[in-house]
């Protein structure tokens, strides 16, 4: 084998090296980044639970309060229409 056989060789070696020193680099920040980028998730949703919490407790009281009003509100109208009803039958009794 001769030295220049030797040296491509050598300079093939570092070249290949080389790229793949840069290749585990990159891999490396990219790694880093998506561990910043899940940790910055995990802020964002220990941030967000407590007023989702508040805003959910405060649905679930106020669709309570609805349901209550609506209930009076099917109860009055039904005292309505028997009032009306008895009232009806009380003026056609007079008649």
């Amino acid at each position: 084998m001769d030295l220049r056989a030797l040296q491509t060789a050598a300079s093939s070696a570092h070249t290949f090296i080389s790229a793949y020193r840069e290749l585990l680099s990159k891999h490396q920040q990219a790694v880093r980044a998506l561990i910043r980028a899940r940790r910055h998730n995990e802020e964002l949703h220990a941030q967000a639970r407590p007023p989702w919490d508040m805003a959910r407790a405060f649905v679930d009281f106020a669709q309570h309060r609805y349901d209550v009003s609506q209930e009076r509100v099917r109860q009055v109208e039904q005292q309505e229409a028997d009032t009306r009803q008895a009232h009806e039958q009380l003026r056609d009794e007079l008649k």
